[in-house]
């Protein structure tokens, strides 16, 4: 053998161990790990999970012991992807983009607030936005709290709450705009508070941003499934602004115009099934009557005293005329089957949950949302309280 060609054996026997020492150290596969110490929870079980678009899905779980010590892991993810870690009701969200090891300490009173992460900047990044959409659903269950008490009126409600979300805003656009490719971006747009998003995909500015980080997406995760639904997103919302804007570049217009003979409403028209899946139009409903549109959710913690204030509006104006039409943004069919099964008003349910067009279309913030329709086809008020509405009502009949 020749001295060259025993270098060269030498050479490839030596990278081949290298390579094998490289992979033993690595644990010789493709996962990511989550480790720590989760103190005062002995006897509880901590989930990892992934949290994908539609679904939770368990990853691996342990029981904690008195040292509270912990491992657990699973696949390191092709594309940036969302996981968390559970302790009873109690959630820590955090990211995972590649094969990374990841230290989450906290106690279990103040699991999903007091915790500390190393290993990962976009996991301690996270946590800031996730602290921010903490504060902003507290403060926006207070608000409601005093709302419903009768210890404000309407415009300082709608005042504080749009203090309350532009709070958090202030917070998610820092993120967002520093990296708009992180997956910190995707995490800090789709926060919600009461099951609503934050971000309102349907408002001219904020659309704005989903479709900034949807393009940034679209050129760095071109064949993940959260570019795909980013993506899609933000085209069905640069599509909504822009028919708002025409239809009130169109409204603009007939005012400034001659009215014709012909009928025209004055409201965006809906056809949504309803408990028996038959297509149910607001414009059919609403035709020369009176009518109550209704936006709401059934899965909700005020839903059933707003329904019995919507049943107590039938009882007393159905007789003379008034209609109801109702909308649901509910994703689960079964709980808002069986609320509204016995209610005698139109009830439909828009499937598309908070992504729904309507909205956009019809400028909604906040649940639940009443608007009132004259005879004529024309949107008379959007009403700011039961007590409010009831005066224009009687005013109308």
């Amino acid at each position: 053998m020749s001295h060259k060609t025993l270098f060269t054996s030498l050479i490839g026997t030596l990278s081949m161990g290298l390579l094998m020492m490289l992979s033993s150290c690595n644990g010789g596969d493709n996962k990511f790990r989550i480790q720590g110490t989760i103190t005062g929870a002995v006897g509880k079980t901590l989930f990892l999970e992934h949290q994908g678009l539609t679904s939770i899905e368990p990853i691996d779980s342990v029981v904690l012991d008195e040292r509270g010590k912990y491992k657990m892991g699973g696949e390191a993810p092709e594309y940036p992807e969302f996981y968390r870690l559970r302790l009873e009701k109690q959630v820590i969200p955090f990211s995972v983009d590649s094969i990374e090891t990841i230290t989450i300490n906290s106690d279990a009173q103040s699991f999903a607030t007091g915790y500390t992460v190393e290993g990962s900047i976009p996991a301690e990044k996270i946590k800031h936005v996730w602290l921010a959409q903490l504060d902003a659903n507290v403060a926006m269950s207070q608000l409601v709290q005093k709302y419903d008490a009768g210890k404000i009126p309407y415009a300082d409600f709608a005042n504080h709450r749009d203090s309350i979300l532009q709070s958090y805003k202030d917070v998610a656009q820092e993120v967002i705009f520093e990296d708009p490719k992180s997956p910190v971006a995707y995490f800090a747009l789709f926060q919600q508070i009461d099951g609503n998003l934050i971000f309102n995909i349907y408002d001219k500015k904020d659309s704005r941003i989903f479709a900034a980080v949807a393009n940034v997406y679209d050129t760095f995760y071109p064949e993940s499934e959260r570019r795909d639904h980013l993506y899609n997103l933000a085209l069905r919302s640069i599509a909504v602004v822009r028919q708002q804007e025409k239809a009130a570049q169109e409204i603009a217009r007939a005012d400034s115009l001659p009215q014709p003979e012909v009928r025209r409403i004055g409201y965006f028209d809906i056809a949504l099934p309803d408990i028996d899946g038959k297509e149910v139009r607001l414009s059919e409903v609403a035709k020369d009557h009176m009518t109550l549109l209704s936006f709401t959710a059934m899965d909700t913690d005020w839903s059933v005293a707003y329904q019995s204030q919507i049943n107590g509006l039938y009882q007393t104006y159905s007789g003379r005329g008034l209609r109801i039409y109702q909308v649901s943004f509910d994703g689960d069919s079964y709980v808002w089957k069986n609320r509204v099964a016995q209610q005698p008003w139109h009830n439909v349910r828009d499937t598309d949950g908070v992504y729904s067009s309507l909205i956009g279309l019809y400028n909604i913030s906040s649940l639940p949302a009443l608007f009132l329709i004259n005879a004529q086809g024309d949107i008379v008020a959007r009403a700011s309280s039961f007590d409010e509405l009831r005066s224009l009502i009687d005013k109308q009949l």
